[in-house]
């Protein structure tokens, strides 16, 4: 009945002057509730609408510990007592939290009510699943490399092993490790793609936060992994690869573009073309390299004249050029 923000007694007075709670739920007919009295005489029509639970305006919001000690007076002059201990009261560091027979009642009648509404009803709770239980372990950083390079400025995925365990991550990038203007990705895959063209030659900071159904609060972690903004990368992105280079370079509308390389294994990397809004022109999924230097010819062409990248990925590391197309 009272869930935005702690009372404040130069805002709702002491005692509180205010009839209606200051903000209540989105949801008649919790969307303009009472203020629930001390001696809880209106609890049935008022507040949570829930009788044994003490009234409660607020106050774990924002207060260090465990113990309320302010003598805070309702509309009667009644002074309240909150249970510090209760789940919903969200006081911090307590010994122990609960839930009352009431809270408890109205959980369990959500439940039933949400299990039976049917899969098309954006109310509905599928409980017929098995959460992963496994405890959630660390991730390492792919792409790019720790205090490595970027190797472009627009569409540059971040890549990561998956961590054990983890079925969704948070991933958040920001130029300042305060992470003061954080931009932040929900994904489900360890890679995320920026929607953001980075800025050349500055620092980028990145932490990803892997977690599952059962385990949510794992640390950001393990650290702040840092790059910098460059728009491409050398040839050693990928190990085994010497040279790889398209020519000529600007390239002409129509003709197929030829590659030049040098490797010192065999190898069979992905090949992806990208315009600077970030969609694939071209893609090349097995790229056959002989050991040793050779020459191929891609069999497509430029169609529009512009800027593009040349993303090569291999199994471990990813090489990027700019291409130039008239």
């Amino acid at each position: 009945g009272w869930e935005c923000e702690s009372w404040d007694a130069a805002t709702h007075g002491n005692p509180i002057v205010l009839t209606f709670a200051p903000c209540g739920s989105l949801k008649s007919p919790f969307n303009n509730p009472l203020i629930e009295f001390a001696d809880g005489s209106n609890s049935a029509t008022a507040g949570d609408f829930i009788s044994d639970t003490p009234a409660d305006y607020g106050f774990g919001l924002g207060w260090p510990n465990c113990n309320f000690n302010l003598s805070v007076k309702d509309k009667n002059g009644v002074t309240l007592n909150p249970d510090e201990n209760l789940v919903m009261g969200y006081f911090l560091s307590c010994p122990d939290y609960y839930f009352t027979s009431q809270q408890k009642g109205v959980i369990a009648a959500d439940l039933n009510s949400r299990q039976n509404v049917g899969s098309n009803n954006n109310r509905y709770l599928n409980t017929n699943i098995n959460p992963i239980t496994d405890p959630i372990g660390p991730v390492n950083v792919i792409h790019p490399a720790l205090g490595g390079n970027s190797n472009g400025l627009t569409g540059v995925k971040l890549q990561w092993e998956a961590g054990a365990g983890a079925t969704n991550y948070i991933v958040r990038i920001d130029r300042f490790q305060s992470w003061i203007t954080s931009k932040t990705y929900f994904v489900t895959e360890p890679e995320v793609t920026l929607d953001f063209d980075l800025i050349p030659n500055l620092t980028y900071y990145w932490q990803v936060y892997p977690y599952n159904i059962y385990n949510s609060c794992p640390i950001w972690g393990p650290g702040n992994y840092s790059f910098k903004a460059t728009m491409t990368s050398g040839v050693n992105a990928i190990s085994g690869l010497q040279l790889f280079d398209i020519y000529p370079n600007p390239v002409a509308l129509g003709q197929p573009l030829q590659i030049i390389y040098q490797v010192t294994e065999m190898m069979q990397p992905s090949l992806e073309i990208m315009d600077l809004s970030g969609r694939v022109v071209y893609q090349q999924n097995r790229l056959s390299l002989t050991e040793g230097s050779g020459q191929l010819t891609l069999d497509w062409a430029f169609q529009h004249a512009g800027v593009y990248l040349l993303r090569l990925k291999g199994e471990n590391g990813i090489y990027t050029q700019k291409i130039v197309t008239h």
